[in-house]
């Protein structure tokens, strides 16, 4: 009767110790990879000029990874061109102050697949992390411009009709210096602003606001002073609210 209870006794415990082992096995061999499976992206203008776009692969297993080979346009071509593939392997290390707290470490590598697109249409593009096979469905709509207005102390009129067919502007000139100059954007109806991001390339001086991923209709950013003839750009990120597309506007000061 005893040796009957001590072999069940040690079932038990091997069942325990199952139990207690399997969520953290069963986590890391169920890790998923994070990718868009749908895209929407916008054409850069209303020529036949190239467009970009790109799917963020994160959540990449250690011991997998994402080859050149393994990137396909499976339908499209005619739509959208690959362009290149980009990795970034980055560790986060944490040290409480607390007694008896351990240090926390979290490592993590991360994939870029950049294209071209080429004129509206649907695409797919697939790839390979290590042997699970991944498709993103891409759509690219016709340009849109996505700003309603868009000021910059000591800029003449409202930088926004800039855009009408293009998603870039040059020679955008400061007249005079300029203290405790603001940037002030606001986006077009079914848009929302996500970030934007000034850079002096005189003084190396770099600001920038990150909004929520819904966005916002508007924002106001310091710029600090201005130079006359200021060399620098404005880039402002946006959402499209109705088909979650993107869109950036880059301004070349100078």
């Amino acid at each position: 009767m005893k040796n009957i209870f001590k072999k069940l006794s040690c079932a038990l415990l091997a069942a325990a110790m199952i139990c207690a082992i399997t969520p953290f096995t069963a986590s890391a061999a169920t890790q998923k990879v994070s990718y868009p499976k749908t895209l929407v992206t916008y054409m850069d203008s209303k020529t036949n000029h190239f467009g970009y776009g790109s799917i963020y692969v994160s959540n990449v297993p250690n011991k997998s990874s994402i080859s050149k080979s393994s990137v396909k346009i499976k339908s499209g071509g005619s739509v959208v061109s690959l362009s290149n593939l980009s990795k970034t392997v980055w560790t986060n290390r944490s040290e409480s102050f607390y007694k008896g707290a351990k240090p926390y470490t979290y490592t993590d590598h991360t994939y870029n697949i950049s294209f071209n697109t080429k004129k509206t249409g649907n695409a797919t593009i697939s790839f390979k992390v290590g042997s699970q096979t991944c498709t993103t469905k891409i759509k690219v709509l016709p340009y849109s411009n996505p700003l309603k207005s868009l000021t910059v102390t000591g800029v003449k009129g409202n930088l926004a009709s800039k855009f009408k067919t293009s998603n870039s502007a040059s020679d955008i000139r400061v007249n005079k210096a300029q203290k405790n100059a603001f940037i002030k954007c606001t986006a077009a109806n079914g848009w929302k602003i996500t970030s934007l991001n000034y850079s002096n390339r005189k003084t190396n001086v770099q600001r920038n606001i990150y909004c929520n991923s819904k966005g916002v209709s508007s924002v106001s950013l310091h710029a600090g002073d201005l130079a006359a003839k200021q060399t620098g750009y404005i880039n402002i990120s946006l959402t499209n609210t109705k088909t979650g597309g993107t869109q950036s506007c880059y301004v070349n000061l100078g």
